[in-house]
């Protein structure tokens, strides 16, 4: 569960696409947020500690410690900047996503329609319909922890594929566009997640977030593939 703190900053390469010279801007932009929310988680865990002794029995910890030095604005200023994070999380998955069902549909690997944008917005506004709706179903259909738990093992297996994926393609080479950046020890740094993914989703209950991931796992592969043959059997009548 403590993975979901530290885990979101994948999406902003979705938007690579639509960014100005993405292959300069987007590694000093995650490596920058990734240092700056560092800092902030750290000292928002130093002043935790050094304002609430009993930090770990408390159900609310930001919360409680806040009140601890602030009274009853702290509480509030934190539960409602709470309310700010999560709205911008939310947010950020829903962009993402809809823009992931764009990117596979632009490729046509999906229905194209799921890759229309609106005259007006420029904004690929059936997927967001689509991805909203089917996030409502399962939202309605599970609870917090259960869908946390879900994000955070389906993140950590498009992580997985990333590592595994760095080394392949900088022993390949000759990739088009040249990468304007490249991450010092970043074959290490990729073995060293791999192993530390591997232990974490040992840890994960099989028979409640895994069953479930799976299924939705064989619906996107019976959806990707029918859609596959159809378009190969319109490319043989045509």
């Amino acid at each position: 569960m403590l993975i979901y703190a530290f885990v979101g900053f994948e999406v902003a390469v979705v938007l690579g696409g639509e960014t100005r010279d993405p292959q300069r801007s987007m590694p000093f932009a995650l490596l920058t947020a990734v240092l700056v929310v560092a800092l902030l988680y750290i000292l928002i865990q130093v002043v935790s500690i050094g304002t609430l002794p009993g930090l770990a029995s408390s159900e609310r910890p930001l919360a409680d410690a806040a009140a601890g030095f602030m009274g009853r604005f702290g509480a509030a200023f934190i539960t409602l900047g709470a309310l700010i994070s999560i709205l911008g999380n939310l947010n950020v998955g829903l962009l993402g996503g809809t823009r992931l069902l764009f990117a596979i549909s632009e490729q046509r690997d999906l229905p194209s329609v799921l890759s229309a944008t609106s005259e007006r917005f420029k904004t690929p506004h059936i997927s967001i319909l689509l991805t909203a709706a089917v996030t409502l179903v399962l939202t309605l259909q599970s609870s917090f922890l259960t869908a946390l738990a879900i994000a955070t093992i389906t993140r950590l297996l498009v992580y997985a594929t990333t590592c595994f994926a760095l080394p392949v393609f900088r022993k390949r080479g000759g990739a088009v566009p040249e990468a304007k950046f490249l991450a010092p020890l970043g074959v290490v740094a990729s073995v060293l997640s791999i192993g530390l993914i591997v232990w974490l989703l040992a840890q994960v209950d099989i028979a409640k977030e895994g069953f479930r991931i799976l299924i939705a796992a064989l619906v996107g592969l019976a959806i990707y593939g029918t859609f596959k043959i159809l378009a190969n059997r319109s490319k043989t009548a045509t």
